[in-house]
């Protein structure tokens, strides 16, 4: 038997892990659409930044994208590319010029490099053409998905005659058969752009410029209390308003929302009670929607610069969700208080559940008690005062008519939540 000992080289069947990682990182074939999207919005934050630097003004951004059975383009006129930066950052799977401190900064969304790749899921051919606003170079490049190899130089990278107009045009050829239809790509990129402060049109359409208080489906309310500056846990700051509506239901509003972290963007919070499902957001473009425990089952919109996604976008990571979930329980410990001044809350059985489970008892002064025998409503905290109120928890008529007078009256407790009213009395 003849003996060996050398050092050999780790491969990789390029072809498969590709299809394994446009497939199983990235679940819908339309993910191309969001990563290229986002690609041009960072770019647009990029450029935004350069040109009050550099220039002391602003641009008109937009991000256009088109969507037809053999290509979905999309076309920004943001910061662009040159041919280095193409061939170092957006032809490198994995490393990403976005992993900067201006970069985050200028308010850019994603920073993990692997965006190019989610295009060959459904895509045999990817083309860019782009004309940096730093360098004025124009370059134009492209692959067909079956030339892709770490072993040979299958990407065409080529100078080409500048315009004049900076941005980055990304065409993604796309087989008729695979199942991509307009209206589709209309509704999907609708969820990623609804919030974008950046105008983005498919085939001519907008689909951006949102408030976040669209979420709302209502404005009508009870009651509203406005806090400026309140602290949330020490977690975060902002400008509260706090909207209850006359079923009792509660909905949050806070904005200019800052971190206490230090993190320069501020953010925007806005969410609805019994709606379970929040959509996060980082500077308006959407990640992830997730769910996180509540008293409240809180749903909504929550735009805070320092979320992040996984690399599929399909969920935010760890650190990320373990934030928002301390985030989302400080908003019930924070509400709870201020919505006791109110009535209405009373009929709000998450309010009530928060009380019982805090213990916070003394916070039910404006519960309104109903008086037997004259069937009067009062707030329990005008009751309590009185000598000789009674309590009883049946429902008893006969007991209820011997023990119920004008002098002595009889305060019949709640069956919906008994453990309440009755702990107040004990109290009492």
């Amino acid at each position: 038997m003849t003996s060996i000992e050398k050092k050999i080289a780790f491969k990789i069947e390029f072809q498969r892990i590709l299809e394994l990682f446009a497939g199983q990182i990235y679940q819908s074939p339309l993910a191309l659409l969001r990563e290229n999207t986002q690609n041009a919005f960072d770019a647009i934050r990029m450029r935004e930044a350069h040109e009050r630097e550099v220039h002391g003004d602003d641009f008109e951004p937009e991000i256009r994208v088109t969507v037809d059975e053999q290509k979905i383009v999309v076309v920004d006129n943001g910061i662009g590319m040159t041919a280095e930066e193409l061939e170092t950052s957006f032809w490198y799977a994995g490393r990403s010029s976005k992993n900067t401190d201006a970069a985050r900064a200028a308010g850019v969304v994603g920073t993990f490099g692997i965006g190019a790749m989610s295009n060959f899921g459904v895509a045999y051919e990817l083309s860019v053409e782009s004309e940096s606003a730093v360098t004025d170079e124009r370059t134009r490049s492209s692959v067909r998905k079956t030339e892709l190899s770490t072993d040979t130089e299958g990407i065409l990278v080529a100078s080409v005659e500048k315009t004049g107009k900076p941005g980055t045009t990304v065409t993604a050829h796309i087989d008729p058969s695979s199942g991509v239809t307009v209206q589709d790509a209309r509704n999907y990129l609708k969820e990623v752009v609804e919030f974008v402060d950046i105008p983005v049109t498919l085939n001519g359409e907008n689909l951006s410029g949102a408030r976040y208080r669209a979420a709302l489906p209502s404005e009508m309310h009870a009651w509203i209390e406005r806090l400026p500056n309140i602290s949330l846990a020490g977690l975060l700051s902002g400008d509260l308003e706090l909207i209850g509506m006359a079923s009792g239901e509660l909905r949050v509003v806070l904005e200019n929302v800052q971190s206490a972290s230090g993190v320069i963007r501020t953010g925007s919070i806005v969410l609805l009670q019994d709606r379970g499902a929040i959509r996060t957001l980082r500077s308006g473009f959407g990640l992830a929607t997730v769910g996180m425990g509540s008293i409240y089952n809180w749903g909504g919109v929550v735009d805070l610069p320092f979320l992040s996604p996984t690399a599929g976008r399909e969920a935010l990571d760890a650190p990320s969700n373990q934030m928002l979930q301390q985030i989302v329980s400080a908003v019930d410990n924070l509400v709870s208080p201020i919505a006791a001044e109110h009535a209405e809350s009373f009929a709000n059985d998450s309010f009530l559940r928060w009380i019982s489970g805090t213990k916070k008892f003394a916070l039910c002064g404006q519960l309104e008690v109903t008086l037997r025998p004259t069937g009067t409503s009062e707030a329990l905290a005008s009751v309590v005062e009185r000598a000789g109120v009674q309590y009883y928890s049946g429902r008893d008529e006969s007991v209820i008519a011997t023990y119920a007078s004008e002098e002595t009256p009889l305060i019949v407790l709640s069956r919906r939540a008994p453990s309440i009213t009755t702990t107040v009395y004990l109290e009492g």
